[in-house]
């Protein structure tokens, strides 16, 4: 065989160079090394888990939101939650905000579209489309598992204290869907992950069950009285 003939064409040595920056030679003779001294009864199940805790932490891909009916029947929005995992985007969570029947002067704004021939004025269309577009774009490439980093991130996007621009019931159901998200990809469930996200990264040791709220003084569109605080 001629040198000309023994020279790695430029594709051999593309997958050469991409093989030796990741490493894949040495971390699959460390993988098989393991699999041979343990001897599992599935090899090919042990041979993903091992794959599997050397891949690239779920980053956000997009998020798509959408109207939909609450339970009383009133327009709410609705958030998707869309990663790579494991080199595919792949849905990962799904939620959508409440809507409130009362609302102080000092709670987020509830973006409404106003259109009087759809739901009395009371469709939500302009803030699901905030929620695919400028929302998505504020944690797109971002991982999962900070969830006060991704909290931040959909504030710093919308730049109000009140959620005006972006509405509160678009940031609420995005940031409803990244926790529910963050821990479907954690397999733990969702109180976990919260108590994690808001105890340095650990969840503690001990919980205590939620104390009961009774309400004293009652007012606004739920009291019968003229009470206007709730």
């Amino acid at each position: 065989m001629s040198a000309a003939e023994s020279k790695p064409t430029e594709k051999q040595e593309q997958v050469m160079k991409y093989l030796r920056e990741n490493h894949v030679s040495e971390e699959l003779n460390l993988i098989i090394n393991k699999l041979c001294k343990d001897l599992t009864e599935d090899p090919y199940g042990y041979l993903a888990r091992e794959c599997m805790t050397r891949a690239k932490a779920p980053v956000i891909t997009r998020l798509q939101g959408r109207e939909v009916l609450d339970s009383r029947g009133n327009p709410t929005v609705e958030c998707d939650v869309y990663a790579n995992v494991l080199g595919k985007e792949k849905l990962v969570g799904r939620s959508a905000g409440p809507s409130g029947a009362s609302t102080g002067s000092n709670e987020a704004h509830e973006m409404r579209d106003g259109v009087k021939e759809r739901y009395l004025g009371k469709g939500v269309e302009k803030a699901a489309n905030n929620v695919t577009t400028a929302l998505s774009q504020a944690v797109k490439g971002q991982e999962l598992g900070n969830l006060r980093a991704l909290d931040e991130a959909l504030c710093r996007a919308d730049g109000t204290q009140l959620k005006q621009n972006l509405g509160g019931n678009a940031i609420t159901a995005a940031s409803f869907a990244l926790a529910e998200a963050g821990a479907f990809l954690k397999e733990q469930e969702l109180f976990l992950h919260l108590a994690s996200a808001y105890h340095g990264g650990s969840t503690p040791s001990k919980y205590t069950l939620p104390r009961p709220l009774v309400n004293i003084l009652n007012g606004g569109k739920h009291a019968g009285g003229e009470l206007k605080i709730q």
